[in-house]
């Protein structure tokens, strides 16, 4: 389970998986709608993996992932003019936020990702496709988006996240360090 909880971190920190809730004129996407207490729980190995909307503050939402019923990693993201943003990482912040979601992201958009966290190199590109997904919470239209041979530290990683209308990320693989790792929903509950 350690292995699986430090990948998990890991893959919070590259291209996390929140989005804002469309409150008091906050821009905001229908691919991952967000309020306080909205949570996503996804079937992995080793176990379930529950992302959870636990405070919102000056427009920033911080999100707490646990994995076997464990806390294994806090984030702070929120909007900027291009897309949605992450701050931090449990407590660690990179030079410039990290855009994980464009606004209005459709088919064939691409973004660059250049930035240090805590000395360390995140640099890479974003693509988006369309592509029908089944899961065990079901079958969606989802935009994908991808990161192949993005550079962490020094080492490649691959990240692709499957976002479907009025729930959120359905869908997270990623590899790093050898290891395979992907997160299927299981179930979405919206706040409140």
């Amino acid at each position: 389970m350690y292995r699986l909880s430090g990948a998990v971190v890991f893959s919070l920190l590259l291209v996390g998986c929140t989005l804002l809730a469309q409150e008091g004129g906050t821009k905001s996407t229908p691919y991952y709608p967000l309020k306080k207490g909205a949570s996503w729980t996804y079937k992995t190995v080793g176990g379930e993996v529950v992302m959870k909307v636990i405070d919102e503050k000056d427009g920033k939402f911080k999100i707490e992932t646990t994995a076997g019923g464990k806390a294994t990693a806090v984030e702070v993201v929120g909007p900027s003019e291009q897309g949605l943003v992450r701050y931090e990482v449990n407590g660690l912040k990179s030079d410039a936020p990290v855009l994980f979601f464009k606004w209005d992201a459709k088919e064939k958009d691409e973004w660059l990702v250049d930035t240090k966290v805590s000395g360390q190199s995140l640099k890479g590109k974003f693509t988006t496709k369309n592509a029908k997904v089944t899961v065990p919470a079901g079958t969606y239209d989802a935009l994908v988006v991808e990161a192949k041979d993005l550079e962490v530290g020094g080492a490649k990683s691959n990240v692709t996240y499957h976002f479907a209308k009025d729930v959120g990320i359905v869908k997270l693989s990623f590899a790093i360090g050898g290891q395979d790792i992907a997160l299927e929903l299981l179930k979405y509950e919206p706040g409140k």
